[in-house]
């Protein structure tokens, strides 16, 4: 019999594969700590669908959050999933192991954005000056460069070191009206940290135990999911149809003008804006970016008397969003049932080389202090948050306090 120690894992089911063409190209990559025996670290890959819903991809556990292992975790998911003819956008917070694997294993055909909260965390942490992380965020999700330019200007007059420091970052790499490709308003790693918090309890479990409690997680995710995409009855997804839906009463009060059959000259404000249904552009560049119609978009369409979802992106139309969930994830079935090779069957996997230390196990990350986290204090009795038992009013205890009393009276 063979021996070998585990180090590396990669999973991922085929519903999320062939799910993943109908998902918009964007791919959000995070790591979180493993909370067993042996520590290790989960490596989480998601989309997002055209619901606006997380769409997990891939899972993948390793030592720690290092170059090696970052480089391993990246290689499988471009075997897997790297395989679009639209340009490739992935987004991550900073870490430098990240933008390391990212350059050698994908090379110059994917984009890299980095996640502008953490970066507006590090600002905070770093100056701690008042106002300069709204101004970054403000500068960051501009659409325009005229807009872009007026905060940055802010914010190198609250402080020239910060826009200094700010700038030493590629601006294509985290300011919106810089992408080289389109980030679909994924301005942050939030849904990759939303996968990990939704996996809090599996960590704390073996790898065999996660893998399957991750199984039936995903499972009920796309039953639930398809159920909910057959019971639509209009031609969008529910995100994309209420956010449509929210600023048709914004386009109704605007004045159109007819330029062409195509190009609309729209005024908001006393501010000009030139439509092209065509090629599907705005100049507030919302409509480019997003791939779904602006408020001048809707009123030029509007004028036109034709349907909105023509001028949306396919990841917004509902039968897209139907094929999304079509994949089904199966249950592994019992274990006398599986055909493992023989080969295979001789490999004794020890535990990795890890050496067990004395103590309790960390549950929850570091919060570092630019974050200003506050505890939620949660009561005892009545299991409501913002006090505690001591001075909780809804349900007293019975006889609370007798021995007081007893003694008082004695």
């Amino acid at each position: 019999m063979s021996s070998c120690r585990f180090k590396y894992m990669f999973v991922a089911y085929s519903a999320s594969i062939t799910g993943w063409k109908y998902c918009r190209p964007l791919i959000v990559v995070d790591g979180t700590f493993l909370k067993g025996k042996y520590k290790g670290t989960l490596f989480v890959a998601c989309a997002k669908d055209g619901n606006n819903g997380i769409f997990p991809l891939a899972f993948g556990v390793g030592d720690w959050e290092n170059n090696l292992s970052w480089e391993w975790f990246m290689s499988r998911l471009k075997e897997t999933f790297g395989n679009r003819n639209e340009v490739l956008c992935i987004v991550s917070d900073r870490h430098q192991s990240i933008e390391r694997a990212i350059k050698l294993v994908f090379k110059e055909t994917t984009f890299h954005g980095v996640c502008t909260f953490h970066f507006k965390q590090n600002i905070k942490a770093r100056f701690k000056k008042a106002g300069a992380g709204e101004l970054f965020e403000s500068a960051a999700r501009a659409y325009r460069k005229e807009d872009f330019d007026y905060f940055m200007a802010k914010l190198g007059e609250l402080s020239p070191k910060i826009r200094e420091y700010v700038l030493e970052e590629d601006p294509r790499r985290w300011s919106r009206c810089f992408y080289p490709c389109r980030r679909y308003n994924a301005q942050t790693s939030n849904i990759a940290e939303s996968m990990n918090s939704a996996l809090k309890k599996a960590r704390e479990l073996h790898i065999v135990s996660m893998l399957e409690l991750l199984r039936e997680k995903l499972q009920t995710w796309f039953v639930e999911r398809t159920k909910a995409a057959n019971e639509v009855m209009h031609d969008l997804t529910p995100w994309a149809n209420e956010k449509l839906q929210k600023i048709l009463q914004k386009a109704f009060q605007m004045k159109v003008e007819t330029l062409t059959l195509s190009r609309f000259n729209i005024t908001e404000n006393q501010r000009e804006f030139i439509v092209d249904l065509e090629n599907r552009t705005c100049t507030c560049r919302r409509f480019e970016h997003e791939e779904l119609p602006c408020a001048h978009a809707i009123a030029a369409i509007d004028k036109r008397k034709l349907p909105k979802h023509p001028f949306c992106g396919r990841w917004y139309l509902n039968l897209e969003y139907k094929e999304t969930y079509k994949g089904v994830i199966h249950p592994v079935g019992n274990e006398d049932d599986w055909d493992i090779p023989e080969e295979i069957r001789e490999i004794i996997l020890k535990h990795p080389n890890y050496k067990v230390r004395k103590g309790r196990r960390q549950k929850e990350r570091y919060r570092p202090s630019s974050e200003n986290y506050v505890a939620k204090r949660k009561c005892g009795r009545c299991k409501q948050l913002g006090h505690t038992r001591k001075v909780c009013i809804k349900t007293p205890i019975a006889n609370a306090g007798s021995k007081r009393k007893f003694f008082e009276d004695a």
